[in-house]
């Protein structure tokens, strides 16, 4: 499985773009993990639609904390999950 963790701060507007794109590119199966970084535009909304389409789903917390804090929050969300043939992208 290849995973892809994005780390976001009101991004939304380039999701769908960046979606098509990585689903156009990594053809194997995968999973899209968005880090929303505390964002405060319509980016749970757009990430909830966008779901329907592509294998992507929003993590998240509440308050912006910069994109390392968003790192570390999706490997450690991401890590008990892993399977030791698994791939992380960034």
């Amino acid at each position: 499985m290849i995973y892809v963790l994005i780390p976001s701060y009101n991004d939304s507007r380039n999701f769908s773009k960046l979606l098509s794109n990585l689903n156009f590119i990594i053809t194997s199966k995968k999973k899209i993990f968005i880090i929303d970084d505390g964002s405060t535009d319509n980016t749970k909304e757009i990430i909830k639609k966008l779901s329907e389409k592509f294998p992507v789903t929003r993590i998240g917390y509440g308050q912006n904390k910069g994109p390392g804090y968003a790192f570390k929050f999706g490997f450690n969300y991401l890590m008990p999950k892993l399977q030791s043939d698994d791939l992380v992208i960034t």
